[in-house]
């Protein structure tokens, strides 16, 4: 009966620290028929710090493509690095894991050294960067998800494997916008007119030099007698024209701002 007991406890630590410890993927936008993009993937730890002697990363691009038995091709992820700021930079034994397993599936892996241990601390801390490639692939919107055809990401606890809560992200593969043209519109408006990607989501914003480290969302509305919004403008894949009123200063900068759509 003790022994029995004792293992009904490690069941109900395990699965405290799976509802405290979670990673939300991020929602990001890359460029087409470019490699080397990447991004950081983070952890929250809403309970306590603790020990762990390692981690097993993996991720995956939409199903994981056609090489995969999936059936959605998209950005390859080129390599994952689980040292560069992350609590096993001075502890680990070298990368584990096969890597990749195919283009939209990857693996890495690492141990702390013998009879030691790394914490993950309360608050959030990085658990790797992930660099995409996304030669030939051209458009479109592809889940991220830890939850992968090779098993979930892990970190390997004292008492057994911790399995975060893990949430899906997105990467949306679009062109950076050009403006096509702008225009007066008598007696208070500007039309501006730029190219879209389907799917994305595009807003304007303004600021008095091209150097500044601040840009404002800009009130806009779709014709010139519209009232003004800050709304975002879905992409279709055709140029978008969205009126603006006339700046005030003798000379403002635009530029379009993107975001991912919905996935």
């Amino acid at each position: 009966m003790r022994f029995a007991f004792f293992i009904v406890c490690l069941a109900w630590m395990a699965g405290g620290l799976r509802a405290a410890v979670s990673i939300d993927l991020p929602e990001i936008t890359v460029l087409p028929n470019t490699p080397g993009q990447a991004f950081d993937v983070l952890l929250q730890n809403g309970g306590d710090s603790f020990p762990v002697i390692g981690i097993g990363f993996n991720i995956q691009v939409a199903d994981g493509g056609t090489a995969a038995g999936g059936h959605t091709n998209g950005p390859a992820i080129a390599f994952v690095d689980i040292f560069a700021g992350t609590v096993f930079a001075t502890n680990n034994n070298g990368p584990s894991g096969s890597g990749s397993i195919v283009p939209q599936v990857y693996e890495r892996g690492t141990m702390t050294r013998r009879d030691t241990t790394v914490t993950i601390e309360q608050g959030a801390s990085k658990v790797a960067t992930v660099t995409l490639d996304t030669t030939g692939i051209g458009s479109g919107t592809f889940a991220l998800t830890l939850k992968t055809r090779n098993g979930p990401a892990k970190y390997l606890g004292l008492s057994g494997d911790v399995f975060p809560t893990l949430m899906d992200g997105s990467v949306t593969v679009a062109a950076q916008p050009s403006i096509a043209g702008i225009t007066l519109h008598p007696p208070s408006r500007v039309a501006l007119t730029f190219q879209t990607t389907a799917g994305v989501q595009y807003s304007v914003q303004q600021a008095q030099t091209v150097t500044t480290a601040v840009w404002t969302d800009v009130l806009h509305a779709m014709s010139a007698g519209d009232p003004l919004t800050l709304s975002t403008q879905k992409g279709t894949g055709a140029p978008l024209t969205v009126f603006l009123e006339s700046p005030p200063a003798s000379s403002v900068f635009y530029r379009i701002h993107m975001t991912p759509g919905e996935s």
